[in-house]
């Protein structure tokens, strides 16, 4: 009988024993994985006022609930079992936790972005492209950009010039490097953008600064894909020129390049895509909302261009417009202005 009563008690303390070290089974967290280490966390606690998460990788984000249900993203950066623990606080102050485990395991390698360049003759960079684990790259060099591998980029102006090589990997993470290339040897052109000519309370002949092209104060740039497009700046002058007439594509602009009278884009309700739209100062004025307004191409003269980035058409177009415009109040454009279209 003894032994049977020191059996069950002992048989009663191993049991409240096992019962006390039993480990807390914590609410389930809803997490969808997606691919390439992203996460996306739902909770329904619709008496929650404020919450807090671990994702496991060392970043934890406090917040107030603003509405429900609790929506989180977030992207881990290495491929490993994560923990997420997700506590929410009522108005009263009362917890709740919830927990999940998720195997992170198709994060692709970071991308590098890398390659060397070498200088050779008339301003022209040959570059190749070492970089790593990418799946997409841009090269930009001023206000170009570049999709070929290894390209050669050419420069018109003597000096220190920038190129770049953006890269990125299939889950969107960006490499990018840059380097500072010295020319010694570009053939600078001799002809020049300008504007010469009244331009409001300005008199005089207006040089283009380096915001135009590669450097160089000669000239325009002709928007890729888009439209005709064009922008002249001085250090006193800023024009921004459009024609709506389709892409700026050779055989196109030779239609719409073409000496006479212009019309001019929105001076009338029925515009027209050979309409010409100007812009002046910065978008501040508009040729269109000119009291009186005269615009007229006097010169057009094609020319062989340097590819300056490969994927740059080999002809460009140099341009004069005639501008006459009275804004009213003393406010006056009266002059021609000379640009480069480079075509690419």
């Amino acid at each position: 009988m003894k032994n049977t009563i020191f059996l069950l008690a002992f048989s009663l303390l191993l049991f409240g024993c096992k019962k006390d070290s039993k480990e807390e089974v914590l609410p389930e967290l809803n997490v969808r994985v997606e691919e390439y280490g992203r996460v996306y966390i739902t909770n329904m606690d619709l008496k929650a006022v404020k919450f807090s998460i671990d994702y496991g990788d060392g970043r934890i984000e406090n917040n107030f609930i603003e509405k429900f249900p609790l929506y989180n993203e977030h992207k881990y950066s290495e491929n490993r079992a994560y923990t997420l623990l997700l506590t929410t606080w009522d108005i009263e102050n009362n917890k709740t936790t919830f927990s999940k485990t998720v195997s992170i395991s198709d994060i692709p390698p970071k991308p590098v972005a890398d390659f060397t360049v070498v200088l050779l003759d008339n301003g022209r960079v040959q570059c190749q492209n070492l970089s790593k684990n990418t799946s997409n790259f841009e090269w930009h060099v001023n206000r170009y950009k570049s999709i070929t591998n290894n390209p050669v980029f050419i420069f018109e102006k003597n000096g220190e010039h920038e190129i770049s090589l953006r890269t990125s990997s299939v889950d969107g993470t960006i490499s990018t490097k840059n380097l500072t290339v010295k020319i010694t040897n570009a053939n600078e052109p001799t002809e020049t953008a300008e504007f010469n000519g009244q331009f409001f309370d300005k008199k005089g002949r207006f040089t283009g600064t380096n915001f135009n092209d590669f450097y160089g104060p000669r000239g325009l740039i002709a928007l890729p894909n888009l439209v005709p497009s064009c922008i002249f700046v001085s250090s006193d002058i800023d024009i921004r020129i459009v024609n709506f007439n389709g892409k700026p594509e050779y055989e196109n602009l030779k239609n719409i390049f073409v000496v006479g009278n212009k019309n001019i884009y929105g001076k009338n309700k029925n515009y027209k895509d050979s309409d010409w739209y100007f812009a002046f100062q910065n978008y501040t004025l508009f040729l269109a909302d000119a009291i009186t307004s005269d615009l007229e191409i006097i010169d057009v003269k094609e020319i062989n261009q340097p590819k300056l980035i490969p994927e740059m058409y080999e002809k460009a177009f140099w341009l004069t417009f005639k501008i006459k415009a009275d804004f009213g109040n003393g406010k006056n454009i009266d002059g021609t202005l000379r640009v480069r279209y480079l075509i690419y």
